[in-house]
């Protein structure tokens, strides 16, 4: 009788435990491509432990008790140019519930040409090529209205079609075109167009010519010396020529701002108007 009494007891102990519970919110959760913390609510009434099957996920809170209703996990940042899906397992007891996580794409624009793209002085239409996984926007810094964009979706279509207005000054002039997605920048890429060659010209008989002294920042220029050959401008440039003559020596130059002779001693011409 005794024994029978213990097992009725028994029995009835196992019976009066409830059966686990789990409730885990929300059942999706959504995440930028830059990742964070993310919290999710747990509703337990038995201890609950939490693990994740993806390497981009950190659950900081691996285990918790009945009371504790509270589920940190860490997402990294999502450098990769597609989206990703991953899941958050929550179990108490033998109850088992599954947390997805979905993380957006890193939206990317990138120029193939590089991240600076060069033109020349005259008005052009040109097009630039980008590999996208976004749809996008293209703005364009400078006021003066030089550079106008003419397509500014690209989903799909990889190129951008700009048009330049003839750049009729000396100087070299630049933009930055400003790709942007949902309001946030995405890439700049920096466009410059190169001022109107300058040039001038002096006509001399001498035997051995010092190049004049041009001066600007960022100064380019090329000296042909009137007997078929031409050199890179440097400032210590000198000429001599193998008969005697008249020559007539070319400087082309971009962003020079002046130019000085060092003497006019066999000088028969300078031509000043085309700098």
């Amino acid at each position: 009788m005794v024994i029978s009494a213990l097992w009725a007891v028994l029995l009835m102990s196992v019976s009066c435990k409830k059966a686990p519970s789990l409730t885990v919110s929300p059942a999706t959760c959504e995440v930028s491509s830059d990742g964070g913390t993310v919290q999710l609510n747990v509703n337990a009434n038995y201890p609950w432990t939490a693990e994740t099957d993806a390497n981009w996920i950190r659950v900081v809170t691996k285990s918790g008790a009945a009371e504790e209703t509270v589920l940190n996990i860490v997402v990294s940042g999502n450098d990769l140019p597609d989206g990703r899906e991953a899941n958050v397992t929550v179990t108490c007891e033998s109850v088992m519930q599954t947390v997805k996580v979905v993380q957006r794409l890193k939206p990317m624009v990138v120029p193939v040409e590089g991240k600076e793209i060069s033109f020349g002085s005259e008005a052009q239409v040109a097009e630039i090529e980008v590999n996208t996984n976004v749809d996008f926007q293209v703005e364009v810094s400078s006021s003066e209205g030089w550079l106008k964009v003419l397509s500014t979706k690209g989903l799909r279509t990889t190129k951008v079609a700009l048009s330049l207005e003839e750049n009729e000054t000396f100087s070299l002039r630049e933009a930055t075109l400003k790709f942007t997605c949902d309001g946030a920048t995405v890439s700049e890429i920096y466009v410059k167009q190169a001022g109107r060659p300058q040039s001038f010209t002096v006509v001399h008989n001498r035997n051995s010519f010092k190049i004049p002294s041009l001066f600007g920042f960022g100064m380019t220029a090329t000296v042909f010396w009137g007997d078929g050959s031409s050199e890179e401008y440097d400032n210590d440039l000198v000429h001599t020529y193998t008969t005697d003559g008249l020559y007539e020596v070319r400087v082309e130059a971009t962003q020079a701002s002046s130019v000085s002779l060092p003497d006019m001693v066999g000088i028969k011409k300078v031509d000043l108007t085309s700098f």
